[in-house]
């Protein structure tokens, strides 16, 4: 979910769409950045001059927020970055069951089977050439998606920074409402 959600809005609408002027050295700009981000989660507005936030349509607290942001979200986006990697190690791990294979059809000695091994090794060389064809094209993007994760993960770290994101979050539906 988050590493869908972040690419997205990393690709699609910072690199060359509607938050493409968006500068994370802007506190209000890392604010609009991180209401994209939550808005299908949480939603903040301004009701009676302060802001508001709904989770799962029901108002939460900023220490019920807090918890949220530090232990549930954490959780989730941790477990994305497991998967990718488990993912990715399982294609290695494929390559080299597939060598290991190659090597001990490459060393059986009975010359009764010998073209129906050479067919397998061709078949198991194909299969490693595709899959290793597949980590070259995959590793950059999965460096990329790691790196928005772990960026992702690794902001507002403490219950001041946290609250200060509130405030440039209030401060912008303030000026906007």
């Amino acid at each position: 979910m988050w590493v869908e959600l972040l690419n997205d809005i990393h690709n699609n609408r910072i690199m060359n769409g509607d938050l493409s002027y968006l500068n994370f050295k802007f506190e209000l700009h890392i604010a609009i950045y991180i209401i994209e981000l939550l808005k299908d989660i949480i939603t903040f507005k301004i009701k009676d001059k302060s802001l508001k936030m709904t989770f799962e349509n029901k108002s939460i607290t900023f220490d019920k927020f807090f918890y949220w942001w530090q232990i549930e979200r954490t959780k989730q986006l941790t477990n994305e970055e497991k998967d990718l990697i488990q993912k990715y190690e399982t294609i290695q791990k494929t390559i080299v069951k597939y060598s290991n294979n190659i090597n001990k059809l490459k060393n059986t000695p009975d010359s009764d089977k010998k073209d129906d091994n050479e067919s397998q090794i061709e078949s198991l060389e194909t299969k490693i050439n595709k899959l290793q064809s597949h980590l070259k094209k995959e590793t950059p993007l999965l460096k990329q998606k790691l790196t928005l994760i772990g960026n992702f993960k690794n902001s507002y770290q403490s219950k001041e920074s946290l609250k200060h994101l509130l405030d440039s979050i209030n401060f912008f539906f303030k000026k906007i409402y």
